[in-house]
């Protein structure tokens, strides 16, 4: 099981950036999640990091700066003349111009919300589609190291137009033959089946096992007992929950497996960030040894 970590630049001072790459290598991650923009970190300091993290056989993926610059990244904005198409293809040029032609960088995008958008939800759903096939398109035609991920989401964290399973059902027939895959986060999954009263484990299940093929990368982190925050350290309390983890990645060891642990609250110091990484890796890393005995 391949785990890896969101590069949290809010909680890591600008002198520590390169160390903290260093320190997750040493403790044993084998990824990072970038998100390009320069108001989080200069690009060309951005491209410094990334290359080092290959240095350190890491490998890394780019998450879209939607939700730090909606304006200009959130797909329920997009049309042939938006600021969201200039923004992408600007953020396209970007990977290329710093990627490893040898290598494939996942760039997970959210759906398009209906709310920011002040859209209805079936506007939304076609303003969703519309941006993925002109994404993708833009791949195929230039032939980038790019896998272009949407990334599903949990109705009360944000409204958004691929959530449950029938809206991401809809979604990959409407795409079949784009190059467009799912990076699903598991939490969101998991509280979005809780609120529909659904079990989790049908994604696991053979007919729906062309969407589970979609499957390319992960997202993981913790949540409340109300399942109303995310985001949050996870521990062994979350039983149910992580029994989900344990199946889902027994099906999928493959993939990486992105910690996305964004809780500072109480937070004095940065080495207490890292601290609580470096122990929810060691969690993780024993439900995959407790995976590969049981499932």
């Amino acid at each position: 099981m391949r785990i890896g970590s969101t590069f949290f630049e809010k909680n890591i001072p600008p002198a520590s950036r390169t160390a903290h790459l260093e320190h997750l290598a040493e403790n044993g991650f084998c990824h990072v999640e970038f998100s390009p923009h320069p108001n989080l970190i200069p690009l060309n300091e951005l491209k410094q990091l990334q290359m080092y993290a290959q240095q350190l056989n890491m490998s890394t993926a780019f998450h879209s700066p939607d939700f730090f610059e909606p304006s200009a990244y959130q797909v329920g904005l997009f049309n042939s003349h938006s600021l969201v198409k200039k923004s992408y293809l600007q953020l396209l040029n970007w990977i290329i111009e710093h990627a490893d032609a040898n290598l494939r960088f996942p760039l997970v995008i959210h759906s398009a919300s209906p709310t920011i958008a002040d859209l209805s939800f079936h506007e939304a759903t076609q303003v969703n589609l519309r941006f993925f096939d002109w994404i993708s398109n833009e791949v195929s035609r230039q032939m980038l190291p790019i896998d272009i991920c949407l990334e599903n989401t949990y109705i009360k964290d944000e409204s958004g137009s691929v959530q449950t399973l029938e809206s991401l059902l809809y979604f990959f027939e409407q795409m079949k033959g784009a190059p467009v895959s799912l990076c699903l986060d598991l939490p969101h999954w998991w509280r979005q089946c809780q609120l529909e009263k659904r079990a989790p484990e049908l994604l696991l299940e053979e007919p729906y096992e062309k969407l589970f093929n979609q499957i390319i990368y992960a997202h993981l982190h913790g949540m409340n007992a109300n399942f109303e925050k995310s985001h949050l350290h996870f521990n062994r309390e979350h039983s149910p929950f992580l029994d989900f983890v344990k199946a889902f990645s027994n099906k999928k060891n493959e993939i990486n497996f992105n910690l996305e642990i964004f809780e500072v609250s109480g937070f004095e110091f940065f080495t207490t960030y890292e601290t609580l990484l470096f122990e929810q890796l060691q969690l993780v890393n024993e439900i995959s040894t407790i995976t590969k005995n049981t499932f």
